[in-house]
């Protein structure tokens, strides 16, 4: 009887102190310390908080890879804007030179005897 009046008591001790060791846990000086970092719950917690930073470090690279294709398809769209005026710039001279009067004119400069024929153009049929 003795033995478990004992045993009781110092269970009560026991968890007297660890009532009062997680009150003192708490103050800063315990935190900045470090240790925080040596309680039960942490301990336990450490996969967790590794997985949160390997999942937080891949969202961080995603997201700067996003960023870059983002930027790339911009440049692609400025790009592709400068090749359609180009296009259109270069379709229009072609347009411009491929005229009758024009080659005309050309013909002329460069002295060439060469005219235009007299006769329409017609339709063979079958």
């Amino acid at each position: 009887m003795k033995e478990q009046m004992t045993n009781k008591t110092d269970e009560n001790k026991a968890d007297n102190r660890r009532a009062s060791g997680k009150k003192s846990k708490k103050s800063l000086s315990h935190i900045l310390g470090g240790g925080i970092l040596a309680d039960d719950f942490i301990v336990k917690q450490t996969k967790l908080v590794v997985m949160i930073g390997v999942l937080s470090l891949f969202f961080i690279a995603n997201r700067y890879a996003c960023q870059q294709k983002i930027i790339e398809i911009e440049d692609l769209k400025k790009q592709l804007t400068n090749v359609k005026y180009e296009y259109l710039d270069i379709s229009t001279q072609l347009t411009t030179h491929s005229r009758q009067s024009q080659i005309e004119d050309m013909l002329k400069k460069r002295e060439l005897n060469l005219s235009g024929s007299k006769m329409p153009p017609f339709e063979l049929k079958r």
